[in-house]
């Protein structure tokens, strides 16, 4: 485990986890305040051949999206405001092609995916096969 685009002063990335050179895989960051369910989902990509980024808040995720550039962020809704990581993400040139999934336990999510055009939201508990259904078509 190291650290990965730390500066004096900055958030520290929760854990950086190298599968393997970059590759051919794809890189996933999971941004969630719940330690279980990033070690859940951690699981549940590493197993699809994804390297797992995580991040415990949203300012650390936004911070190592933009370091990272990762392929896909997985982000939960309670630990960033979803329109906030959207336009961080969208402003930026080597972050705006990510594609993005939401996480949440809110049943009404669904009315506001139409916010965020690209975004899918996803449901808790998250399912794997589902997971991976909804991280293809993204």
């Amino acid at each position: 485990m190291e650290t990965l685009c730390k500066t004096s002063g900055e958030p520290r990335v929760v854990s950086y986890r190298r599968v393997a050179d970059r590759g051919e895989n794809a890189v996933a960051l999971v941004i969630d305040e719940d330690a279980s369910t990033r070690a859940l989902l951690r699981l549940q990509l590493a197993s699809a051949g994804y390297v797992v980024l995580e991040a415990a808040a949203g300012v650390q995720g936004a911070y190592l999206a933009l370091c990272a550039s990762p392929d896909l962020i997985l982000c939960d809704v309670r630990t960033c405001h979803p329109g906030d990581l959207f336009a961080v993400l969208r402003s930026s040139a080597t972050t705006r092609q990510i594609s993005l999934v939401f996480l949440t336990a809110d049943p009404d999510a669904d009315a506001r995916s139409h916010e965020l055009a690209g975004a899918a939201f996803l449901r808790k508990p998250v399912d794997a096969e589902q997971l991976l259904e909804v991280i293809e078509a993204a």
